[in-house]
């Protein structure tokens, strides 16, 4: 994206509104964060923030003191593209999940990040997206390759504009 901006939609499920959603791009910083609303539909509120320069994503999931990291590939790419082509487009206000396209994609967790690299090493958007959360590097666990699917620890969904992700890791 050529300069910064700050877009919200309104997200609705089935015609009953959830609540608004933000995303922030912040040209400087080459990174951009989104806030994601509850759903009674099991829809997790979370933070995403996608630092294109470091190329990696950051998902805090609100409620669990939970910060998770991976890097900018794959999915999380597919993702990310998605995000950034919808805030582009600049056209829809409001969107109903109830019609999303969902997409499955599963991690791994793969060990703790140290506190120095969110705070010292990220851009201050992840560090305050992070800060005080128990932090942890994630690797997606199934490709095309056809790599093994291992067990998970937990699942979130979570629906950026007019995207649902199913998460598990």
């Amino acid at each position: 994206m050529e300069s910064s901006m700050v877009m919200n939609v309104m997200m609705v499920e089935g015609g009953r509104e959830i609540g608004m959603q933000m995303a922030r791009y912040e040209y400087e910083e080459n990174t951009i964060l989104i806030e994601t609303a509850n759903s009674s539909g099991g829809i997790r509120a979370a933070n995403v923030a996608i630092d294109y320069d470091r190329s990696v994503v950051f998902i805090e999931i609100q409620g669990e003191s939970l910060c998770l990291a991976s890097a900018l590939y794959g999915d999380m790419m597919d993702m990310a593209d998605r995000m950034t082509d919808f805030m582009m487009d600049r056209k829809q206000q409001t969107i109903d999940i109830a019609t999303a396209r969902t997409k499955t994609i599963r991690y791994a967790r793969k060990g703790a990040i140290p506190a120095g690299y969110v705070t010292t090493s990220n851009g201050p958007i992840i560090r305050g997206l992070c800060a005080g959360d128990e932090s942890q590097w994630t690797e997606q666990t199934t490709m095309d390759g056809g790599r093994k699917r291992r067990s998970v620890s937990g699942d979130i969904r979570i629906c950026i504009f007019g995207f649902c992700f199913n998460i598990s890791f």
